[in-house]
């Protein structure tokens, strides 16, 4: 009996491989197995799914959000809750950026001390 190769396998079976990859990335990460698949990546969705979805979601809110304060609103919590940068403007504007990249090794984001501990453990404040 002649072994089947993995295209053939899925050839036969009629699996298209960019399916076949795509189960399988979805497996890896259910399972927090994505390190074993360092070779894969997900990848980032195609742009006609994105539009896909904002249109989708455009339908369900289209009733709720009639006017256009209300969509603004929505679309600055959005941002909100999706981590982009939002800059509002006295005149019903807003801006989005995407944030910079954190730099976790050289990160220097740090509060002052506002108490410090002595030895016998009582604490002072910081001037």
């Amino acid at each position: 009996m002649q072994s089947l190769v993995l295209s053939d396998w899925l050839r036969e079976r009629k699996i298209p491989r960019s399916t076949a990859d795509r189960f399988v990335l979805q497996h890896a990460e259910f399972f927090e197995l994505t390190d074993e698949l360092t070779h894969r990546e997900s990848p980032e969705p195609l742009n006609g799914n994105i539009s896909q979805a904002a249109c989708h979601t455009s339908d369900r809110f289209e009733n709720m959000l009639r006017s256009p304060l209300s969509r603004m609103k929505f679309v600055r919590g959005l941002a909100d809750l999706l981590g982009l940068d939002v800059e509002y403007n006295d005149n019903d504007s807003v801006r989005l950026t995407m944030p910079p990249p954190v730099d976790e090794i050289n990160f220097k984001d740090v509060a002052p001390n506002i108490v410090r501990v002595d030895n016998d453990g009582s604490i002072k404040p910081v001037n």
